[in-house]
This record gives structure tokens, sequence and C-alpha cells, in this order.
């Protein structure tokens, strides 16, 4: 079809409003499937929808022309492009939205294909999606024997088109001239473009038969008119017989394909792919390659790049503080802050916590004392904390975990007593606060993590902030060899910079921030609501009244009650492909080298979290079907505890055997 023209389509074209009508096409989507995540843009083109939907869906492409996808694929660099036709097409992935704009649907041509087109891309839809499709004109709208023309050009190459409408029964027919100029001559060729011609009633019986419940807009995103059709979600019933408060809890309706068994009672994964925690976020790609190939041209790819240095600044103030030092990890950062701050001898700090907090001390020579926390909040208690302090303490360390913040002033007040520095590691805090005060500015110091979990990534990078402009000098002459000049060095130090292509991702994770946080917030909203009075089951929360990155879905698992132990839900998701973690598990102070110096260490109110504790997926990488399958399964494992536990029981004694009879 655009054999020709596929490389001046966006000139030819250069009237369209895409940003305008991208803005329409996602306030469609949040009215009607918030949280969308996944888009599928059907009869792509050369993707300019596809760049300015890509701010906030992760998206793919399929056209039927070579040439168009040729131009996507330079425009939308990193994003998958198919070859496709849209009535016979299969992908592997399903999506949250299928749009299919600008009245590419004509191109069918007949009635038969414009159906299977619809019932195909409804297949691609997850339970509750949405297809969005803009129609060509009506029989009854057709104009018939209308003359258009246009000319449209550059410096360097003007092309101008003329044509006229017929009608050839069911089908409007375009035989376009165009007229291409440039300087080393002109060049006149013809296409000729087919487009069936479809009533309002047609388009609604073919979304209907595919399944959908079928709104419409008469005026959409250029004036033609805008088609939603939405997936309806699948009620699945799950038993509830074997506890009574189970049994008053309503059934809940799930997005998601009709499903059999749990997989560790014999039934299919529910996911064909592992659904992990902490897969990154991605931000605008195209403003990152845009940094990317703009630090290659200068050749400035490390060394306090204008990336890094614009980094440091946004990060600074977004915590409030007055210096911010970027780092190539947040282990890094620790190391550098704790020798900055002169630690030695002591360190108090949790044992429930990421074993990268000890280690950094330990690398050090410091030697790690673990306290115990608050069941209440996973945080230090103050209290173990001022009890563990010797002459041989020089510091604590409080870990923010969740991104919930320690009791700040408690340890603040404590630490100045007793002459100690207090640095906080805020790993999952960045974007959160306490008593409305970005978190960043308490202690002596804090560190971040932006590491490629982390809901704000820079693919791998840490960051120490803090107010202390001394504090701050000595952090940045040690990360970089303690070099005070290019020739000179003041101090020992190491290579703890960060680059300028993980800074280029920082910085265009932050432009992202708003959304991650968004989704992340309306992900724990799903998950708590799903979940909410499940026998033994609690979900951590945030604080209404804070602002919080809502970065991790925790649940606590009472075994007793809830029929089965956090370990065995585990491993029933992970059979399900959902890979669960069991953050702080079993506790720094079971863990090498530290269980081996104090092999009778107790923290009683740490052991027993952390035999409670999962983490479930969640971020940009995790649509609202999935949530709500995760949810369905957890509460048709614990619905049918006994069942379940006997299959797991039977997989461990079938594993044994293997293992004996192959002699492992």
């Amino acid at each position: 079809m655009f054999r020709k023209t596929a490389a001046y389509y966006d000139l030819l074209y250069s009237f369209k409003d895409y940003e305008s009508a991208s803005h329409r096409i996602r306030a469609e989507i949040e009215r009607r499937a918030a949280g969308a995540r996944t888009l599928l843009d059907v009869a792509c083109g050369t993707g300019r929808h596809l760049q300015l939907l890509g701010q906030w869906y992760r998206c793919e492409g399929l056209d039927l022309d070579e040439g168009l996808l040729e131009v996507a694929r330079a425009r939308n660099l990193g994003v998958r492009l198919h070859h496709g036709d849209m009535a016979d097409f299969q992908l592997q992935s399903r999506f949250d939205v299928v749009t299919c704009l600008f009245s590419s649907i004509g191109y069918v041509r007949t009635l038969e294909r414009m159906r299977q087109a619809v019932a195909c891309m409804a297949a691609h839809l997850e339970p509750g999606g949405l297809l969005l499709l803009e129609p060509w004109v009506t029989p009854d709208q057709f104009w018939p024997r209308h003359i258009a023309s246009n000319n449209v050009g550059t410096e360097d190459l003007k092309v101008a088109w003329m044509y006229s409408h017929a009608r050839d029964g069911d089908l409007s027919v375009f035989d376009i001239n165009y007229l291409v100029g440039r300087t080393e001559g002109v060049e006149h060729f013809t296409e000729r473009h087919e487009m069936g011609l479809f009533s309002h009633s047609e388009y609604l019986d073919a979304l209907a038969a595919a399944g959908l419940e079928v709104h419409f807009d008469d005026e959409g995103p250029f004036g033609r008119g805008l088609y939603t059709g939405q997936a309806r979600p699948v009620v699945i019933r799950t038993s509830s017989e074997r506890s009574p408060a189970a049994s008053r809890k309503p059934e809940a309706e799930v997005q998601g394909p009709p499903r059999g068994q749990l997989a560790v009672l014999g039934g299919e994964a529910s996911f064909s792919e592992p659904l992990r925690v902490g897969r990154p976020n991605i931000g605008d790609r195209k403003r990152l390659f845009e940094r990317l190939n703009d630090l290659l041209d200068r050749r400035w790819l490390t060394n306090g790049g204008r990336y890094e240095q614009e980094f440091e600044e946004r990060i600074a103030e977004a915590a409030g503080v007055r210096h911010c030092v970027a780092t190539s990890n947040g282990t890094v950062a620790l190391q550098l802050a704790a020798r900055a701050l002169d630690l030695r001898g002591e360190v108090i700090l949790p044992s429930f916590t990421f074993a990268a907090t000890a280690h950094a001390l330990e690398w050090q020579g410091i030697t790690p004392v673990f306290a115990d926390i608050d069941p209440a909040t996973h945080n230090l208690s103050v209290d173990h904390v001022e009890s563990l302090i010797t002459p041989r303490t020089s510091g604590v360390v409080g870990v923010h975990v969740w991104g919930r913040p320690c009791d700040v002033e408690g340890l603040g007040e404590l630490s100045r007593r007793r002459g100690l520095a207090l640095l906080f590691d805020a790993a999952h805090a960045f974007g959160c606060t306490h008593g409305g005060t970005p978190i960043g500015s308490f202690g002596d110091a804090e560190v971040f993590s932006f590491h490629a979990t982390k809901f704000l990534n820079s693919f791998e990078g840490g960051a120490v902030v803090t107010n202390n402009d001394e504090l701050a000098t000595r952090v940045r002459l040690m990360k970089s060899y303690g070099f005070s000049d290019h020739n000179l060095t003041t101090s020992v130090g190491t290579n703890g910079k960060l680059t300028e292509a993980a800074a280029a991702m920082g910085l265009t994770s932050l432009e992202s921030m708003r959304h991650f946080i968004e989704i992340n917030q309306a992900t724990h909203a799903r998950y708590l609501a799903e979940l909410e009075g499940l026998p033994g089951v609690s979900m951590v929360k945030y604080d209404d009244s804070e602002r919080s990155n809502f970065q991790y879905v925790v649940m606590e698992v009472d075994a007793p009650i809830a029929g089965l132990s956090r370990d065995e839900l585990q491993r029933v998701l992970e059979a399900e492909n959902v890979l669960a973690r069991r953050y702080f598990h079993p506790g720094c102070h079971r863990m090498e080298p530290y269980a081996s110096r104090l092999p009778t260490a107790r923290l009683p109110h740490t052991e027993a979290l952390a035999e409670r504790v999962l983490s479930l997926p969640t971020g940009t990488a995790v649509a609202p079907s999935a949530v709500s399958r995760i949810c369905e399964i957890i509460r048709t494992a614990l619905a049918n505890a006994d069942a379940v536990r006997a299959a797991l029981a039977a997989r461990a004694v079938g594993g044994k055997q293997a293992s004996v009879k192959t002699g492992r």
C-alpha cells in the first residue's frame, strides 16, 4: 500500500495532531481501565502514536507494511514491532489495551475480514482490557467524486499529491498521484488505496461478536468517532468451605482467562514467563536514547559529566538537602558514608535488612551489631539499640524498611545523647516523607539505591545525601580516589563514580517518577482490596498522611490461622511462575560470617517476621490482571490448604527420591 510513500508518510500527514490524539486516547483508557500498563498498536504505521503513548504504557506495534515498520523502528528504538496482518496475527503476549487508529481498519476491505480483525485484536486483550478502534467513514458518510490535493515539503524535498474518491460497491477507492521533487529531479507515480465501507451497526455487531462491551464516541481523536470495546472479566469461584470467616467473604471478580487447578495440584502454570519482584521500570525510551546519543557524541562517559551533575542536583532537590554525591551503587554509597563518618569498632543496625547494609560495614573492618525490630513497624527498636551500646560503639545505621521511616526522632535523640554517628539506609525510601519532610535529610547522612530493582533506577547506582558540607566534601573526594584536582590526592579513596549512561537513565527515571508511583499505588490498592479479610494474611500498609513510593507489596502469613506457612505459599506461587521473595529471610544475624561469630544470638521479633514476610510482584511490568491472578492463586491455595500441603509434601518426597536414584 505504501510501497513508495512510506519514507514520505510523516511529511504527507504532517497536519495530523498526534499529540492531542494520544492524550484523548489516554483519557479514554484511564476512564475505563485505570491502571492499564501494556498496549499494542495495530496498524502502527510509522510509530508516531507508539512514540507518544510510550510515555504512559509499555507498547508494542504491528503493521503489514514493511516500509512503514522500518520508519517506526528508527523512531521507537527498543520497542517490539511485529510484521503481520491485523486479521490473522498471533502474538505470544496479551495486552491491557489494543488500538487500531487513523481508520486503518478500512484496509481490511471486506466485512468478513473486518470481523476477523476485530476478533483477532480482541483475542489479544487481557480480560478487562480495551480495544480502541477508530473507524473509516460509513457508507452514508462517503463523499464520491471528491477531489483533494496538497503540497508539503522541506528545503530539499517537495511532495505534491492529488486524488479523487470513487466508490466500488462497499469499497472506497483512491488513486493517488504523487509528484516528488528533489534537486536531482521530479518523479511521478500513483498508488491505489482501497478501504472497506462498514456501517455503524456492522462495527457494533463485530465488537459484540468478539465478546466486548461496546461504547461509541462520535467525535474520537480525529473526528471520525471511536469505538471502545471492553473485554469482560471472568468470575472464578473458589472454595471457601474450610473457614467460616472465609465463607462470609463475597466471591470476587478475577481478571484472567478461565483456569483449572493450581499448578501444584496438577494444573498449568498461570504465567508462561517468570513474574518477578522488582522487574525494572523503564521510562521514556526516546528521551533515554537522546541522552545516550548525546553523551556518546560528546565522548564524555564518566568522571563528573553533565548528566551526573544534573542527576545529583535533581536528587538533592527531591530529598530536600544541600548535597547529593552520586555513586556507582548503593553499597559503595554506604561504604563511603561510613568511612566519611569515621565509623569504627562496632556499629548497631537491624538484622532485618538486605545483607549489603551489614556487608558494607564488615568490608571495612567494622563489626556489625544486630538489633531487633519493632514488630509493628519492621524497623529498628530504639530501646534495643540503646541496650547494645558499648564503649566500642561508634554509630547506628537505621533502615527505612519498605520505605516506611524509622523512628527518626528516637534514634536521633539517642545518638546525640550517646555521642554516636547516625546514618540511614534509605534504599527503599526515595520519594517518601516523614512528618512531611522528604527522607534524605535525617541523621548525619542518608544513602539511596538506584539499583535496577528499585522503583526509580539508574541501571545501577546510589547516592549519599546530606546537609553536612564537610561530610559531603569528604565523600566526594573518596569516591574518586581521593583526588582534589587532576594530579593530587589528599586522602585515600576508591572508584565509586556513577557513569554518564547510568545518570542518563536516572534522569529519565526521574521524569517518569510520578507515573511509576501512581502505578505502584494502584497496584498496592488492588492487592489490599483483593486480599482483604483473608484469614491469616495481613498486608503492610502505608501512612496516608505521608508521601510513599509504594515500591513494595508485602504480606505477612500467620501459618496457624492461614492454614499454609509462608514458605508453602511461596512454593505454590513459584509453581505458577510467580517468583515472590522472602525478604529478609533468615535475617543477617543468621547468615555468614555473622552466624558463626554469635551462634546463640536471638532476635525474636526479627526471626518471627523473617518467617512470615512475602514480597509480591509490582511495578510497571505487572498488569492489573496479573495482580488479580496472583490474589486468586493465594485465595484458592488457602481455601484448599489440606490438598495443597499434601501435594507439596508429595513433591518434596518425589524430589528426594529422584536425587537418590540419580546419585545426587
